[in-house]
């Protein structure tokens, strides 16, 4: 951090503007509301509208339900670009029963305003203006979560109710084998999820499922890891 430019604080003393930081904030490119299916395990296709137009990877967060889990899956990518990203969700439901999502992207969205504040850095790049919603975080939650079926983890929140949680463990935590059921061989695969346990609770499950019928051993994918991380933020 260099001697000049402009730097504005919270009051917690957290650098929010950096006028020397080349490294732009994040900002909010994109907010939707999805009504999941209603079977169990099915994947969502959110799509981000318009495209997101950039090779960079988005950043998406997500206000948890409490009738069913959570977690995202991948993203789809077009002529080099972000487009949309797939949510699996775990557990039954009936009804109508909403989640809601925001996309971030690592750079401004808007136009620059005609009045109000724009932060450049010394190479002319913008990396704040006053007419973007940013990325806020809240707090960032650390710990250990084991893969076995069922296994469940409540993590207190500040609000559960109108935040957005990221669990940036997951996008590629997941456990799959087969074994042979003959003359077929079946796939079990294990997979972290998260829903909202009540306005200050999150809980994170190792959700199991096992299917068939693959007509080969299609081999092991180990990407499990037992330390969570989960982002809440707000914008």
């Amino acid at each position: 951090m260099a001697d000049y430019s402009l730097i504005t604080r919270n009051a917690a003393g957290d650098i929010i503007i950096d006028g020397t930081n080349d490294d732009p904030n994040s900002t909010v490119y994109d907010t939707g509301v999805a009504a999941p299916p209603t079977s169990e395990f099915t994947l969502q296709l959110l799509n981000i509208y318009p495209d997101l137009l950039t090779t960079d990877q988005p950043f998406m967060a997500y206000r948890l339900n409490s009738n069913y889990y959570l977690k995202q899956a991948w993203f789809v990518i077009s002529g080099g670009y972000f487009t949309e990203c797939y949510v699996y969700k775990q557990g039954t439901h009936t009804g109508t029963e909403y989640f809601y999502w925001v996309c971030f992207r690592h750079s401004y969205t808007n136009a620059l305003p005609t009045y109000g504040l724009i932060v450049r850095d010394a190479s002319g790049n913008v990396i704040w203006h006053s007419a973007d919603q940013y990325l806020k975080i809240v707090n960032v939650y650390t710990g250990t979560h084991t893969r076995s079926s069922g296994n469940t983890v409540d993590i207190t929140v500040q609000d559960a109710d109108n935040n957005y949680f990221c669990d940036i463990s997951s996008l590629y935590c997941n456990y799959i084998t087969h074994t042979y059921t003959g003359p077929w061989w079946a796939r079990h695969e294990y997979h972290r999820m998260m829903k909202k346990q009540s306005s200050t609770s999150i809980r994170l499950n190792c959700y199991y499922r096992t299917y068939g019928a693959y007509s080969a051993n299609y081999g092991t994918l180990d990407n499990w890891v037992n330390t969570y991380k989960v982002v809440e933020l707000s914008f």
